[in-house]
């Protein structure tokens, strides 16, 4: 039997091979390929043109339609899978992700085909939840600002609006979208002593109480807000979720915090609402455009605090993505689990 690796700048091969105990012991042999970029600016480049157009929109790693005809095993992060490579593998059983989302396979080709494919949820929901409390007090307590300035010679507290500084005490958070980073932050805010709401049409009542919040609509959760952290996943029906409307509802003294993707809001609305300090401030660790050019308007602003889509960045998250992905395409294959498995139906089908 034979499984295919493909890794990439972030999840590299070395990372699957140190953690494919489990696929050798189950008797699998193990090539591996790679899709890598040159540097880190042209991988965040790459992936968003899949994510944006499909697995069509950059070729697979050279070689990888032919290894894959006797393949039963083929797992990948960010590499494309296109339809001419789900269709050269008529031996394969299971394409596994390593990360939650799926836009880099087609999924629909691997359908037609009968082949399950396998996420994992959660990997980095540890990673985002801390880097979101981060994003948090950086901008809510100016500490991204004055780093800046003191490095630039100048001890310079003029941006201290005692009217606008605030601790998280105390303060109401609202999450948009529940699902595994949310429900992590949550936990993590608890050591806050903030009141939570939260708007999920896919989160239960129930499990939104579990973890201390209020479950809520978009409208409410944003007029009463003092922090709103974006989580959702992005869809044609989530796209520019946050808009002029939504941002108008806003309190004018609320931050607005977006770990999640840049087309959950509208670029121009929240400019604008920036430029005119219509709210708070903002922190934003994903943009429309990666990386920003040196003329973009976001570096202008002074209630901005800004990350080169950092958010999922940590060692401890890549291995772990190689190996929960490892072991929910065993536990699809060999335990019938179909939790994890984006289009279950070829399971009832097969």
């Amino acid at each position: 039997m034979k499984a295919i690796i493909v890794g990439d700048n972030l999840v590299t091969s070395e990372m699957f091979l140190s953690r494919s105990g489990p696929l050798r012991d189950a008797g699998y042999d193990i090539q591996a390929f790679e899709w890598l970029a040159p540097n880190r600016d042209e991988l965040n480049r790459r992936n968003l043109n899949v994510e944006r157009h499909g697995p069509e929109a950059e070729p697979p790693p050279e070689g990888l339609e032919g290894a894959v005809r006797d393949a039963e095993i083929l797992l990948v992060h960010m590499s494309p899978v296109p339809a001419a490579v789900v269709e050269a593998g008529r031996e394969l059983k299971a394409i596994g992700v390593a990360r939650g989302g799926w836009e880099n396979v087609d999924v629909d080709a691997a359908t037609r085909c009968g082949v399950p494919v396998v996420h994992i949820v959660g990997r980095n929901a540890n990673t985002v939840a801390e880097f979101t409390v981060g994003m948090m007090v950086s901008e809510m307590r100016n500490i991204a600002r004055s780093d800046c300035a003191m490095r630039g010679g100048v001890w310079y507290s003029g941006f201290v609006d005692p009217h606008r500084c605030f601790e998280l005490r105390g303060k109401t958070i609202g999450l948009v979208g529940f699902g595994a980073i949310a429900r992590r932050l949550a936990q993590l805010l608890r050591g806050f002593d903030v009141r939570l709401l939260a708007y999920d049409p896919y989160a239960s009542e129930e499990a939104v109480r579990a973890l201390g919040g209020e479950r809520t609509s978009l409208d409410a959760l944003l007029s009463q807000s003092d922090v709103v952290s974006i989580h959702a996943r992005l869809l044609s029906q989530t796209e520019g979720l946050i808009g002029e409307r939504e941002l108008v509802l806003m309190k004018p003294s609320a931050y607005l915090i977006n770990t999640a993707r840049a087309g959950l809001i509208d670029e121009a609305a929240l400019l604008k609402a920036l430029q005119e300090h219509r709210i708070a401030g903002a922190a934003i660790d994903v943009f429309w455009q990666e990386p920003l050019p040196p003329e973009s308007p976001w570096l202008q602003l002074n209630n901005l605090t800004m990350t080169s889509h950092l958010a999922g960045t940590t060692a401890d998250s890549f291995y772990c993505s190689a190996e929960l992905v490892i072991e929910a395409v065993l536990d699809c294959l060999h335990r019938g689990e179909a939790e994890r498995v984006i289009n279950p139906e070829v399971l009832a089908s097969g």
